[in-house]
């Protein structure tokens, strides 16, 4: 009797222990950086009394653009591991968002290599931080890596023309041509990227009919 209660005690400690781990907050990723604050000089707490939304908000309307030595601040700024900001209640993109933001504004600046060193400090990667990799990785003309990862995981992007791009780029053309003429036929893929991604398949079917 006492070790059916004591074994009873222990799965209810197994449980418990369960349950407090499922419920664990996702990590925050406004503090990734790839430059330690000591090396690029800034201060390590200047945002820490700032919301992540508020400030998401100033850097977007910051204009830099056409100030070389501004641009230069803010790069060292963005790349460099700070103490995050204060995190938003409101927002889904909650202990991100900054994060995401600063990626946003690398590509702007061009900064492809910095926003993929960023992206791969990250300990998991979601659909948003996905989607960016995904234009430095079109951009740079490398996407081997980022399409095995999308057909490992699925779930990461639902752009059926990205999934055909990837599914040819890892030779698995029956796959690609498969999902092309099922997201056509289903209205899911216009006719215009359609004959975009028949020319990315099989770009002498285009021009073939085009000689006709």
């Amino acid at each position: 009797m006492d070790q059916s209660v004591s074994a009873q005690q222990n799965m209810s400690d197994i449980n418990s222990t369960i349950i407090k781990k499922s419920d664990l907050k996702p990590a925050n990723l406004n503090s990734i950086g790839i430059i330690a604050s000591e090396i690029t000089g800034v201060d390590q707490n200047i945002w820490i009394d700032l919301n992540e939304d508020v400030l998401a908000k100033s850097l977007r309307t910051l204009s830099y653009q056409n100030l070389y030595s501004s641009g230069i601040l803010l790069k060292r700024i963005l790349i460099s591991e700070l103490n995050p900001p204060k995190s938003s209640k409101n927002s889904q993109y909650s202990g991100q968002l900054y994060f995401l933001t600063k990626l946003d504004i690398l590509l702007a600046m061009g900064a492809l290599e910095e926003v993929e060193a960023l992206i791969f400090q990250t300990p998991k990667m979601n659909k948003e931080i996905f989607s960016r990799w995904t234009k430095v990785s079109l951009l740079k003309g490398q996407l081997t890596p980022m399409c095995k990862k999308l057909i490992d995981n699925p779930q990461l992007s639902n752009d059926l023309s990205l999934r055909v791009i990837c599914l040819a780029r890892l030779n698995d053309w029956d796959a690609a041509a498969l999902i092309l003429s099922s997201g056509a036929a289903l209205g899911l893929i216009d006719e215009y990227r359609e004959l975009l991604l028949i020319s990315y398949l099989d770009p002498l079917l285009i021009k073939d009919e085009s000689s006709l």
